[in-house]
């Protein structure tokens, strides 16, 4: 169905994050830049962190962030039931508005590679972190789900008519505290029949996640590698010499560049600008264009 409410201060709306925080989830991954092993919570918590700094810097004005999200975490697998799973400042809480969320973030440095003119050079940024990998036992998914619903049926009934709700469970397996499957499946669709004045929930279909993922993989296999390379390289270029970008951008867009490579090669030049919030973050440059916030 087609969203109508627009998302405000007054209808504000809501971010619901379910971790899977088992055991399995201190399996291997992959491995970062320099080589090193990383696990599939590393990997969950990383991506969740970059997620909340994203949507405080969507949500800065002038005057600080705006009050546009409520957001929650809930972590399942660590000890015998599920929680909301905020650290330090926010430890305890449950939905937590936005403008919250960026005053309790706790900042670390992180060595990132950048291309420099050809060769990848090691830059200290300082990035925002509100969740810490965890790895623990079980997985109570059900129970989790259960939470879920029951903090939206509340959050619900004091926001009637926002935006609905956005519920993004992260898993690598099955739900281990049911003895059927139908058990998970009324959970689920308790939780799934949630709705405001403007719709259902929102959650994201997996296999329709895989399906664009294997699509991309399939685009960057069937392109030329060599002109992809060759094209950010010049927009690289043009962007460190004060160049106009534009002929550079076309020629990108010619060799089958994406939006998110497009995008990282001027970050990587320019750094990625925020205004002060609360939340630190370096950008990363070292010619002095743009000061860290």
């Amino acid at each position: 169905m087609a969203y109508s409410q627009e998302i405000s201060r007054d209808r504000r709306g809501v971010f619901l994050f379910l971790v899977d925080q088992s055991r399995s989830m201190n399996k291997p991954f992959g491995r970062d830049d320099s080589g090193t092993t990383i696990s599939r919570a590393t990997v969950v918590a990383d991506a969740l962190n970059s997620t909340l700094e994203e949507l405080v810097n969507r949500c800065m004005r002038d005057e600080g962030v705006r009050d546009y999200f409520d957001i929650g975490i809930i972590g399942y697998g660590q000890g015998g039931r599920p929680d909301f799973c905020w650290q330090h400042g926010l430890a305890g809480r449950r939905l937590v508005p936005l403008s919250e969320v960026a005053e309790h973030a706790q900042t670390v440095e992180k060595e990132i590679s950048v291309d420099v003119r050809g060769q990848s050079v090691t830059e200290r940024i300082m990035v925002s972190r509100w969740l810490d990998p965890v790895a623990g036992d079980s997985t109570p998914m059900n129970a989790a789900f259960r939470l879920a619903a029951a903090t939206l049926e509340e959050w619900i009934f004091h926001h009637p008519t926002s935006f609905p709700p956005v519920v993004i469970n992260i898993s690598d397996g099955m739900a281990n505290d049911v003895n059927t499957e139908e058990e998970l499946l009324v959970s689920a669709r308790r939780l799934t029949a949630l709705k405001t004045s403007d719709g259902a929930i929102l959650t994201v279909d997996a296999s329709v996640e895989r399906e664009q993922v294997e699509r991309l993989k399939a685009w960057r296999t069937s392109r030329d590698a060599a002109a992809v390379k060759k094209a950010l390289a010049e927009l690289a270029s043009a962007a460190r010499e004060d160049r106009n970008v534009m002929p550079a951008s076309i020629a990108c867009a010619h060799a089958g560049v994406t939006t998110g490579e497009w995008t990282e090669t001027l970050r990587s030049v320019f750094g990625e600008y925020r205004a002060p919030t609360g939340v630190a973050r370096a950008a990363g440059v070292t010619d002095g264009r743009l000061e860290a916030a």
